[in-house]
């Protein structure tokens, strides 16, 4: 596709010189959002994004196709907490998820319904935690996307609020007292617009009465560094309290633990693991019994569970318990406990096997565990049980091809079914049936990389495809088989859909984000460019057919690959991407991600960054694919500048007849805020990369 020159934008000659590393930098101007001749850069960039996507005449037929195979319905896990169960629902023509409640056996209805408190429809809520009791709710509610919540409490049974708001809720880590008069939660202790940049976070753990001013709250833990994230956890009782405290995005972290004190008395808290000692993540979950037990991969790549001594055991944890031992081949996920027909406690366990997930009942008494029997080889998500025990537990399922399912497990029967109150699917159109296939391949080092592949199940042979390739390879996170209507539209349209599992994700467990994090961090592109040869040379696909897309850290993937090989795609699509790593500490909170990417202040580290940063390996004179670049004007996690300065340093090297666009979202934070603007940004998504990899919608 041919089209005339982009808009011109001025290049200042900057050139920064860091560790004896001269860096230029012509588009620093760019990183002023507020600047007037920034705006009127980004108008002008607005109008010739409307300018191609006007021509993209078959974006209504996209839109259609994309309706098709998006959810009418999902229903989350039910979190259960006294007589009453909470759980989320989500219908196709609503914008946000809305909370229900069932008290007993009373008909559900609904709790929290973000259009209600709101009907502007900017307003969703973004976590809810009701009381131990379930009589009082907390729920956090956050305007246009952004990071940034405000804390209210509501009555359960009448819909009376109780309090709020309590602003400057960036984490939604917050633990009930038993009583519901108090809980503990995670909030900064100043103007949390200030802490989006590099002046820090300076999070506290705080105890909150329910009806005091937010002023008098007491300051429990924490005096937190710029980047330290903490969590709380407490049990049922409310005897104890845990606390997890880790820098920024570190693989490590630290627990500390204490008995829960009546308001004015001094706070023991003992240091439980020290992340300096005992590297790795902890997770501390108590049982209904009370005692305190860590998921952890400490001497343990895929993970374990210790079982704390305590109360307030001074022995590092080496000589702990272990109440599940490392598991071959699997990667510990997750954990309830459910309770028998002999009233023993029992260990439902959820681990990654492959690409898929496992469920299997552990019984504590020398038994071989129960492998809990799925629909597939799929994900499994929010597992959830009674907190006090009791044979129930729920999970969500689902695969490539099933979209997202409840299901209820029964310690009696040993066996997982749809549960009773999700409603059936409408019926939509029949869509051409798909496959889903596993393969892997050799990166440029001959380490095997896992691949899957959504295939159209008939026709198989005619190849090459257009083909859309996708990962994300950043702070050890898995890629699991989810359901996705792009994927599903995609294929349905005689594409080829894969996503590839790269290092810097977590999926072979601990050494497999270790591949691919800081000083590694460039062997994710390889492993991604790698995956993109192999599909080329298998005939599934050509260059001119071969898309890529990534979000947040895989926008940084695809961008830093194309900058590598922009020979190997016809285009690629990059949302919320990092693409200027010598500076992503300065936007956004970027300051937070250095355990992942390392330093610029560092001369070591900054040669790490700049070996693979995509805004500096954009290449004068060099024919680069078709580009798409996403992002929010107001995205406070990656900073909205980094797909600004890329746009401009693309349109100013490239020497082809490919677009290089900048799509901008008004309103909307670092992913889509409701249901219409995902459903407006899937369409933009899919009709670019479809265009220009020449994949035709079914009419």
């Amino acid at each position: 596709m041919t089209s005339a020159p982009a808009p011109c934008t001025a290049r200042s000659s900057l050139v920064e010189t860091l560790h004896g590393h001269r860096v230029p930098d012509p588009y620093r101007w760019l990183e002023d959002g507020s600047d007037p001749s920034v705006q009127q850069w980004a108008q002008e960039q607005d109008a010739w994004f409307l300018h191609h996507r006007d021509r993209w005449h078959e974006r209504p037929i996209w839109a259609a196709r994309l309706a098709e195979q998006a959810l009418s319905q999902w229903t989350g896990s039910p979190l259960c907490r006294g007589r009453y169960q909470f759980f989320e629902q989500q219908q196709a023509q609503e914008p946000y998820p809305v909370v229900w409640v069932r008290r007993g056996d009373h008909p559900a209805r609904v709790l929290l319904d973000p259009v209600r408190l709101d009907p502007s429809g900017r307003t969703r809520v973004t976590a809810w935690r009701p009381s131990w009791e379930g009589d009082r709710i907390a729920y956090l509610l956050s305007t246009a996307g952004s990071d940034i919540s405000q804390l209210w409490v509501m009555s359960v049974d009448d819909g009376t609020v109780l309090d709020g708001p309590v602003p400057g809720m960036r984490t939604p880590s917050l633990a009930w007292m038993p009583g519901g008069d108090a809980f503990f939660y995670v909030r900064a202790d100043h103007d949390p617009r200030e802490a989006s940049t590099a002046a820090g976070y300076g999070m506290r753990v705080l105890r909150h009465r329910v009806g005091t001013p937010v002023h008098s709250d007491e300051h429990v833990f924490g005096q937190a560094g710029p980047a330290t994230y903490f969590a709380v956890t407490i049990d049922h009782r409310g005897t104890w309290l845990a606390v997890t405290a880790a820098e920024g995005s570190s693989a490590r972290n630290d627990v500390h633990l204490a008995p829960v004190t009546t308001a004015g008395e001094p706070w023991k808290f003992q240091q439980v693991i020290d992340s300096t000692l005992t590297a790795g993540q902890w997770r501390p979950q108590f049982a209904p019994d009370g005692t305190l037990h860590l998921l952890t991969d400490y001497q343990a790549p895929g993970g374990r569970i210790l079982t704390y001594p305590g109360p307030l055991h001074p022995d590092a944890p080496d000589t702990w318990p272990e109440l599940l031992p490392p598991q071959d081949n699997r990667l510990l996920d997750d954990c309830v406990w459910v309770t028998s027909d002999t009233g023993n406690s029992q260990l439902l366990v959820l681990s990654a096997v492959g690409a898929g997930n496992e469920l299997t009942l552990h019984h504590g008494d020398g038994q071989p565990p129960h492998r809990v029997p799925l629909p597939g080889h799929g994900a499994v998500s929010a597992l959830r049980s009674h907190p006090q025990g009791g044979p129930d537990a729920w999970f969500l399922y689902t695969d490539r091809t099933t979209a997202p399912t409840l299901y209820h497990y029964d310690t009696h029967t040993h066996q997982a079914r749809p549960a009773q109150h999700t409603r059936p699917r409408p019926a939509r159109p029949t869509a051409p049936p798909v496959t889903s296939r596993q393969d892997s391949y050799p990166s440029h080092d001959g380490v095997p990389v896992d691949l899957q592949l959504l295939l159209p199940a008939s026709d198989e042979d005619q190849l090459p495809r257009p083909l859309l390739l996708t990962a994300y390879g950043g702070f050890g996170a898995f890629v699991r088989p989810s359901y996705s209507p792009l994927a599903q539209a995609w294929v349905a349209a005689g594409g080829i859909y894969a996503v590839a599992a790269v290092r810097g994700g977590g999926d072979r467990g601990t050494a497999w984000h270790q591949a691919g994090r800081r000083a590694y961090k460039k062997t994710t592109v390889h492993d991604f460019n790698a995956a993109a040869q192999h599909l080329i040379n298998s005939g599934l696909t050509t260059p001119g057919q071969l898309a890529a897309h990534g979000g947040s850290h895989g926008g940084l993937v695809v961008t830093a690959a194309l900058t590598q090989r922009p020979d190997l795609y016809a285009a690629v699509l990059a949302s919320g991407p990092l693409c200027d790593m010598v500076r992503y500490e300065h936007l956004g909170i970027g300051h937070t991600w250095t355990d992942e990417f390392g330093t610029a202040s560092d001369p070591e580290q900054l040669t790490w960054l700049l070996s693979y940063s995509p805004y500096h390996h954009v290449k004068p004179h060099t024919p680069y694919p078709a580009v798409l670049l996403a992002g929010a004007v107001t995205d406070e996690r990656t900073g909205d500048a980094h797909p600004r300065k890329m746009c401009a340093a693309l349109q100013h090297a490239t020497t082809s007849n490919n677009p290089v666009l900048l799509r901008r979202q008004t309103d909307a934070g670092h992913g889509p805020s409701d249901q219409t603007t995902a459903r407006e940004t899937l369409t933009d998504i899919i009709t670019f990369l479809a265009t220009h990899t020449g994949l035709r919608p079914v009419t």
